[in-house]
């Protein structure tokens, strides 16, 4: 018994008819050129001729420049592409101000914090000279008390009363009219003041306290200064006492009224 083939039967040509029929057409096309190029044609075939070929050529230059158009193209849009976007940078968070220390000062409190001077102001070449000495007391000191066209210390009335006034001689020194002052650093160093009560309500430290301050490089709010009042045991005049410190403090303090 004959068995039957597994192939199936095709009436297509295949690859390699394929192939040999496209080399036949071109050994023809070659024949048929030798043959036109050696014969002498008809001018209007001729020119038909050279119409057509003058078209394909014009066909191929155009068809080339598209290519290498959209060739440009591409490779514009792919450079594009490639070329790295600045990114934008994170915005940093924006700082929160800071807050100034806010401080009250109680009406009965003599000093601003836990700040506790001596009752007796350790003066250089005081020693021995100090007799009565009043409480001592501090200031903030104020833009007013800083300039150099004021020249005067304000200072608080309440402290003034409680610390000072008792070591007054009623019948002899008279802050309305004005007491002179022997007025001491902690260095020793002297000052010619006048204690003064102005407008019946103002309680100042005048004349030479533009040499302190200056000389001290004394500034508003940041520098308080403490004062204290003694009688002089060889004179038995009234003198006066400053020493200053500064503190992180940017605006004035408030003081409650008692």
């Amino acid at each position: 018994m004959e068995l039957s083939s597994t192939e199936p039967s095709s009436s297509e040509p295949s690859y390699d008819e394929k192939e040999a029929a496209e080399v036949l057409l071109c050994f023809k096309q070659a024949e048929d050129l030798l043959y036109l190029k050696h014969k002498k044609l008809d001018p209007l075939i001729a020119a038909a001729l050279e119409e057509t070929k003058s078209n394909k050529i014009r066909q191929g230059t155009k068809s080339k420049k598209i290519r290498q158009g959209l060739a440009g193209s591409n490779h514009g849009v792919l450079g594009q592409q490639a070329k790295p976007q600045p990114q934008p940078r994170p915005e940093k968070p924006a700082a929160k101000p800071q807050l100034r220390p806010r401080l009250e000062k109680p009406a009965a409190d003599t000093f601003f914090d836990t700040y506790e001077p001596p009752e007796i102001p350790p003066v250089v070449g005081l020693d021995g000279l100090i007799g009565k000495c009043s409480k001592p007391f501090e200031k903030q000191l104020t833009s007013s008390d800083v300039r150099p066209d004021q020249s005067r210390l304000t200072m608080n009335k309440a402290d003034v009363v409680r610390c000072l006034l008792p070591l007054l001689n009623r019948e002899e020194e008279n802050p309305c009219q004005g007491i002179k002052v022997k007025t001491y650093d902690m260095q020793g160093n002297e000052y010619d003041m006048a204690f003064k009560l102005w407008a019946s309500k103002v309680y100042v430290l005048t004349t030479g306290w533009k040499n302190f301050f200056i000389k001290h490089g004394l500034i508003e709010n940041e520098d308080f200064v403490t004062i204290w009042m003694f009688r002089n045991l060889q004179t038995n005049k009234l003198c006066f006492v400053i020493s200053s410190r500064r503190l992180p403090i940017y605006e004035p303090i408030k003081r409650r009224r008692g």
